[in-house]
């Protein structure tokens, strides 16, 4: 009779451990829910490039906010993770600017999703909410505050040269190469 009042106490301890993380996760989720649309200008009005320690670095222009909603965070979350993992919040920063001015360009779909999974633009295999760090999130707070790079609408890293036959190089960051379009 002992083991039997052991094993229950063990299942019930269990179920609500379940219960009070599930709850948690939902308190997280509606805290994104207040915003149901992304409404940005991520395309500024000058673009201006410096040149630092042998490295060019862009400049960012500043709109009022980027309110994006839990979905369209947490897809940006993953694919900086994905695409610049190790590269700091800056480099995460700028992949997550390229999508927002795609959604912002007449020339892409309108909506983070459908840009980051249009096929052959993104590494959407890498894409797991396990990749996304410290870095990540200083990177889309940066974004939601209005930090987004302007006119970027391409990278690939810095050994390859396929996107320099379309469009025209901006700056490099670290392994990446950065693109805007041409003029």
């Amino acid at each position: 009779m002992q083991h039997k009042r052991w094993g229950n106490l063990i299942l019930y301890l269990f179920l609500i451990i379940i219960v009070v993380y599930l709850w948690i996760h939902a308190l997280q989720a509606t805290a994104y829910e207040e915003v149901k649309e992304p409404q940005f200008e991520a395309i500024p009005k000058t673009e201006e490039v410096n040149k630092e320690d042998g490295e060019l670095f862009a400049r960012t222009h500043e709109v009022d906010c980027v309110e994006l909603s839990y979905e369209d965070a947490q897809l940006l979350l993953e694919i900086a993770a994905a695409e610049a993992e190790g590269e700091g919040p800056d480099g995460q920063r700028f992949v997550m600017s390229v999508v927002l001015n795609r959604v912002a360009s007449p020339v892409w779909p309108n909506t983070i999703r459908e840009v980051i999974y249009q096929p052959h633009q993104f590494y959407t295999e890498g894409m797991s909410s396990e990749r996304v760090n410290a870095d990540t999130h200083l990177a889309l707070a940066d974004i939601e505050r209005g930090n987004v790079a302007p006119k970027i609408i391409g990278f690939e890293k810095c050994e390859s040269t396929y996107l320099g036959r379309y469009f025209t190089p901006v700056f490099t960051y670290r392994h990446h190469m950065f693109y805007a379009l041409a003029k």
